[in-house]
This record gives C-alpha cells, sequence and structure tokens, in this order.
C-alpha cells in the first residue's frame, strides 16, 4: 500500500469510528428517554398523593388543637388540697344524725390526721355529748380514745372509697383507748 492509500484507508476507519460512536451516543439517549418516561409518570401519582395528604394534614390540624387543649387540662389542673375545715365538715355530711342523737354516752375522739404536705399533723375532734353532735377542727385532750390515719385514706373515707370496717381491717385507721366509746362513735358513720 502507498501512503496515500494507507490514509485514506485510516480516514475512513477514523470516519467509521465516530459514526459508530454517534450511533451508540444516539441510541443512548432514546433510552435514556424510554428510562425517564415511566419515572415521570411514576412521579406524576406522587404529585397526587402528596397533594392529597395536606389536605388530610389540614383536616387533622384543625382537630389536633382541640385535643391538645384538652389534654393540657389535666396537666394544668393541680390536686385539691383539702384542709381540716373542709373535713369537719365533710364528715357532718357524713354523720348519720339520728344515730348520733340515739347514742346516751358521752364520748369523744381526737382524730390525727398525719402526711400533709407540708409534714404537720393537724387534729379534729368528734364529741357526742348528751346526743349533740360536735366536730371541730382541733386537739382534744380529754377525748376517750385516740384515732390516727393519713391524709390521703382520710381523703378516701370522705369521699366515700373508704369505709370504717375496711380501715379499721385494713390498718388505714388505728385507734387506742376507750374501745366501746370507739364503737359507739363509730355507729354514727
Amino acid at each position: 500500500m502507498t501512503k496515500g492509500t494507507a490514509k485514506a484507508a485510516e480516514k475512513k476507519t477514523a470516519a467509521k469510528k465516530p459514526a459508530a460512536e454517534k450511533t451508540v451516543k444516539a441510541a443512548v439517549p432514546a433510552a435514556e428517554k424510554t428510562v425517564k418516561a415511566p419515572a415521570v409518570k411514576a412521579a406524576k401519582p406522587a404529585a397526587k398523593k402528596t397533594a392529597a395528604k395536606p389536605a388530610a394534614k389540614k383536616t387533622a390540624a384543625k382537630k389536633a388543637p382541640a385535643k391538645a387543649v384538652k389534654a393540657a387540662k389535666p396537666a394544668v389542673k393541680k390536686a385539691k388540697v383539702v384542709g381540716i375545715d373542709e373535713m369537719c365538715k365533710k364528715l357532718e355530711k357524713l354523720v348519720d344524725k339520728k344515730k348520733a342523737a340515739a347514742v346516751k354516752a358521752n364520748v369523744a375522739v381526737d382524730v390525727k390526721v398525719w402526711g400533709w404536705a407540708d409534714e404537720t399533723d393537724r387534729h379534729l375532734y368528734i364529741e357526742i355529748k348528751d346526743g349533740a353532735l360536735t366536730i371541730s377542727p382541733f386537739e382534744y385532750n380529754a377525748a376517750s380514745f385516740e384515732a390516727y390515719i393519713s391524709y390521703d385514706n382520710m381523703l378516701q373515707f370522705l369521699n366515700g372509697k373508704l369505709t370504717l370496717a375496711n380501715a379499721i381491717a385494713s390498718g388505714a385507721l388505728n385507734a387506742n383507748g376507750n374501745i366501746p366509746a370507739a364503737l359507739a362513735l363509730g355507729s354514727i358513720f
């Protein structure tokens, strides 16, 4: 082969290579278009789902503040502390006045309520004298007997969740002193 012929052959071969590359490059974008087309189609329904979700979130967002307000109220609400004066008033409501008037003996109990948040014990007394009932928030030194009950157990008793019999049986209420007087006083509840 001559130089001219060799150069012409190289040009033809060189020209064929770029043509082959062009064919491959042309085929690749077509393949990319084919691949991208389903991805775009899949993306469109996803966009519709996304558009539907915010509408649901808006509905939930409207309901959520109402629930948040309801949930916040119990957390903010503090337990009401019942004082000894209020306990005396509640005890008066629990007493059967007819049974108290029927008690012929003079009996009195000093009730020590312990377990307060400030760790100070408080006293109240219940007295029946000549059929008249007295309940006061004071310590009574001349009592027929003494009783001891925790603040929490006293609240349960006042709210009807603990009966006098159950309080004595479980040890929630302890007493010492004149037992017949304690039984007479216990009968009025």
